[in-house]
């Protein structure tokens, strides 16, 4: 079916930006400036997710509120991870910490 192969190359393709905008970044501790790149549905997160993954992944830097579950399943965003999760407020914690030292 040619729709089903169309929504397999988007899934697949580098094509959409990253959020790297320091002041909308801030707002979401530990979070880092990605690469000047695009990238795929899969490796970014949506604005939504950030405060449970900001410095573990890329967040999207469109109107994801957009995008009904539907649309984004489909094209590929996937559903944050516990392990994702995990790994971002290890950080926090980390640079709490370090921060007071």
């Amino acid at each position: 079916m040619k729709s089903e192969k169309l929504l397999q190359n988007i899934r697949e393709k580098y094509w959409l930006p990253a959020e790297r905008n320091p002041e909308v970044l801030s707002r979401y501790a530990a979070a880092l400036i990605p690469e000047p790149k695009l990238y795929r549905p899969q490796d970014l997160s949506l604005i939504e997710e950030a405060h449970l993954v900001a410095s573990q992944k890329p967040i999207f830097a469109g109107k994801s509120e957009l995008l009904k579950e539907e649309i984004r399943r489909k094209l590929g965003f996937l559903p944050v991870e516990a392990n994702v999760v995990l790994d971002h407020f290890e950080t926090i914690i980390g640079n709490w910490e370090n921060d007071e030292k």
